[in-house]
Parts: C-alpha cells; structure tokens; sequence
C-alpha cells in the first residue's frame, strides 16, 4: 500500500505528499534540518520529478507491482515503471 501511495504521487507529479507521509513530523518545511537531514525535499525532487535529468524512467504515468517478498524484516518489492522493471 505504501508503494502504491508513494507512485500514485509521483504520477500525479505530487512530490510534496510522499515527503510529508515518511516524514516523522508533519511540518517538514517549517523544520527542514529535522525530519529530513539525510534526504531533503531539493534532492527528493532531483530524483522523482518530472523534470529531473536524474529519472532514468522519464515522467512516470504508470505503475504495477509485479512482487512483493519478505526475506526476514526486509521487504523486497519488484515494480514495473511505466512498463519497465525496476527493485524498490
């Protein structure tokens, strides 16, 4: 459900609303050096926005979770990315 959340955003070129669910507080802009030191929103938008030369996938418009394992306490997800595989 996560992932379906967190891509669900990302296509709808909402990068502010998988920011805001993984953060531990809710006013991660007021607070930009608390909840979100080690992978700040500038970065965030680097990696998934539709404009970012650093998407290797291009404006992500779909999303199908091909798997979904757990190996102990780690989950494994395998997702197909605008049709194209790719691990999360």
């Amino acid at each position: 459900m996560a992932v379906n959340n967190f891509l669900g955003a990302v296509e709808q070129n909402d990068c502010r609303r998988p920011m805001e669910s993984g953060c531990t507080t809710r006013h991660w802009q007021a607070a930009p050096g608390a909840a979100t030191a080690s992978y700040p929103f500038s970065r965030f938008q680097q990696d998934w926005s539709r404009t970012s030369p650093d998407n290797e996938y291009g404006i992500i418009q779909s999303h199908k979770i091909a798997a979904a394992r757990v190996y102990g306490n780690v989950l494994l997800v395998a997702v197909l990315i605008n049709g194209r595989k790719s691990g999360l």
